[in-house]
């Protein structure tokens, strides 16, 4: 399915963090093709997908770092100051299952 996109630019708009978790995260502007990848994936895999990738509620970003979620929105206050939107080249897919302690990838696939 993947074989139909080549790599693209994303632009990255600001920064935040996902409450209760820790992670602070760069956020892309919305990506005609960032979204027509994921519709491709969540339309041939959804019932693989959990609740925040298979649909309405997916969020595209990056995660930066994952502090302690003891207070995430200080450290996200202290990078916001000094966080200039930038272009970055997406070349790769990766695909990964959220654990309660991280991430594992599962696999990934090179852009043409």
């Amino acid at each position: 399915m993947l074989d139909d996109f080549s790599a693209f630019t994303v632009r990255y708009e600001g920064i935040g963090f996902f409450p209760g978790s820790g992670v602070i995260f760069a956020q892309p502007s919305e990506n005609p093709y960032l979204s027509a990848i994921h519709r491709g994936i969540a339309e041939r895999y959804g019932q693989d997908l959990d609740q925040w990738t298979r649909g309405e509620d997916w969020f595209p970003h990056t995660t930066l770092i994952t502090v302690p979620p003891a207070d995430p929105d200080a450290a996200c206050r202290a990078m916001r100051k000094l966080f200039v939107p930038f272009e970055a080249r997406i070349g790769r897919v990766e695909f990964s299952l959220v654990r309660e302690t991280g991430f594992t990838v599962l696999g990934g696939m090179e852009l043409k």
